[in-house]
């Protein structure tokens, strides 16, 4: 009788057992981003606090189209140029390979002067549209220039901001850890207590709970834990 009740005793805490140690190892596994959350209200920016970090983005994505514009303007006058020039060079080298008299020499040189116009009206283009690129510029990287105080002003507060959710991610980070480690001690009092209960009714226990989740929860650790650990807990500021 007295084996009886024994016999379901133990069945009883083996399957209690199984039964909390199966809640235990999802417990661990849940996502973690599940209790890693910032608090209501950190880490959300609000675009329009940095009204002047903003502007001054647009102003300088402004610079790089306005330089693409005007570079491929200037490349193809610059192309064009070059050409006329070399045609006007050769024409003006055959001229004088024709062993002409002076005066004959001037007055077929005559025939190059609409060539000659082209490459001076050529290059008077070049130049003003340098000229409009060189004025554009200026003008924004003046009124860039100006943005400059409330630019540094919004950019140390977006840093801030920034310091301000690390802080509070890095305490959450640290009360997770704390967690896990009293979830595994909770599991060795518990190994501990089974087998001090078992040995004092003459059964024998292995406390294997306790090594079975070290070794359910190894790779977790590894991956989510200490890559986390030494890829930003341990990363320097950049200053």
């Amino acid at each position: 009788m007295l084996i009886n009740k024994l016999n379901r005793f133990i069945l009883k805490i083996n399957i209690q057992v199984k039964s909390w140690f199966s809640g235990l190892v999802k417990k661990f596994r849940k996502n973690p981003e599940a209790n890693t959350k910032a608090p209501e209200g950190i880490g959300k920016v609000d675009i329009n606090r940095y009204e002047t970090v903003e502007q001054m983005q647009e102003l300088k994505d402004k610079i790089l189209k306005l330089e693409s514009g005007y570079n491929k303007q200037i490349e193809k006058l610059e192309v064009s140029h070059d050409s006329k020039a070399k045609e006007l060079e050769k024409a003006s080298n055959d001229l004088m390979a024709e062993g002409l008299s002076y005066p004959d020499l001037l007055e077929r040189q005559k025939e190059l002067e609409p060539a000659k116009e082209e490459l001076e009206n050529i290059k008077q283009e070049l130049q003003t549209v340098k000229g409009f690129k060189e004025d554009e510029l200026l003008t924004i990287l003046n009124h860039m220039k100006s943005l400059k105080l409330e630019y540094i002003q919004e950019q140390s507060q977006r840093i801030n901001h920034e310091a301000d959710l690390i802080e509070v991610l890095l305490k959450q980070y640290e009360k997770g850890l704390n967690n896990i480690s009293s979830i595994h001690n909770e599991t060795e009092e518990i190994d501990t207590l089974l087998n001090n209960g078992f040995k004092m009714l003459g059964y024998g226990w292995n406390q294997e709970m306790a090594g079975r989740l070290r070794l359910e929860t190894d790779n977790l650790k590894k991956n989510k834990i200490m890559i986390h650990n030494e890829g930003y807990i341990n990363k320097k500021l950049p200053y």
